[in-house]
């Protein structure tokens, strides 16, 4: 029974000792103690939404909606835990490293975290935005390789001088035109997916899908989604029929979509890959211009 009592007491007294340590972090034995502490425990988006909501805040423009929620909020969540809640962390699932986050008080030994997470989860490259500078240092700081993987776009252009060609009908889509939707994105665009019917139903939930017709065929779709964390930015996409492209349309629709994103009070932002050079034109011609970019870090 003493002897249990004495465990007792040792681990109380080192749990208080490598507390002082964190909080002090003034020498390399401090820190030793401190990774020594770290664990690294699976986690979810729900659990470390809070200290979420401190790293967006930090960013120095929104955040792009479809990485948001159709990367960020699918991948793996890790929590760093200690005597306390150090930060998180968010991997791929090819453990590629998309976020990570370390609560201020414990900022001084960031870089260590970060070292110890490599060591213990084994990701050799991350995914970066220029609008998330401090996260974007620690992975340069250790980069052998950067590529470019996504521009993101703001918009320099606020008024645009739109005229609907004869026979172009611009279409509020409802839950009636989504079989509609659906056949052209598939045939039309060569789109197809599980992951197609709901993303439809939340952009007519949202009344943010909107079709574009000649006569009685959809040629193009245009998209205003309103972001779950910049609640004044919408986040813009177009579509356009395979039959009708490289004849203006894609950059009067997404021209359309900022004009009734303004109309809505929220300012318009969108994106593309690197390598989608088309895209990049009718972005452009839209009058947007390109603010950030994800970076691809091959770390050493």
């Amino acid at each position: 029974m003493m002897l249990n009592v004495s465990c007792l007491l040792i681990l109380q007294v080192f749990k208080e000792t490598a507390k002082k340590c964190i909080l002090r972090l003034s020498t390399e034995a401090q820190l030793e103690v401190l990774m020594m502490m770290t664990t690294f425990k699976e986690s979810t988006l729900e659990e470390c939404g809070a200290m979420q909501i401190e790293y967006y805040k930090a960013l120095t423009a929104p955040l792009d909606d479809m990485w948001e929620l159709g990367i960020i909020a699918k991948a793996n969540y890790f929590k760093m835990v200690g005597d306390e809640v150090f930060g998180y962390l968010v991997l791929d699932d090819q453990k590629s490293l998309l976020q990570f986050y370390v609560c201020p008080e414990f900022i001084n030994c960031s870089s260590e975290l970060f070292n110890e997470a490599r060591m213990r989860l084994g990701f050799e490259k991350a995914y970066a935005c220029t609008y998330e500078p401090w996260y974007l240092s620690i992975c340069l700081d250790r980069a052998t390789q950067v590529t470019v993987n996504s521009i993101m776009y703001e918009d320099a252009l606020k008024e645009n001088q739109l005229v609907m060609p004869d026979g172009l009908s611009e279409v509020l889509a409802l839950s009636s035109d989504l079989d509609a939707a659906l056949t052209y994105t598939d045939q039309k665009v060569e789109i197809a997916g599980d992951w197609l019917i709901p993303y439809y139903d939340m952009l007519v939930d949202s009344k943010g899908l909107y079709l574009y017709y000649m006569q009685d065929e959809i040629v193009g779709t245009g998209e205003i989604r309103q972001s779950k964390t910049s609640h004044q930015t919408a986040n813009l996409g177009m579509t356009v029929s395979k039959d009708h492209r490289k004849k203006g349309l894609g950059t009067l629709i997404l021209s359309r979509m900022k004009a009734l994103a303004y109309e809505r009070g929220l300012a318009p932002v969108c994106s593309t890959s690197i390598d989608n050079v088309g895209s990049q034109n009718t972005i452009m011609k839209a009058g947007f211009t390109a603010r950030n970019r994800v970076l691809e870090i091959i770390l050493d």
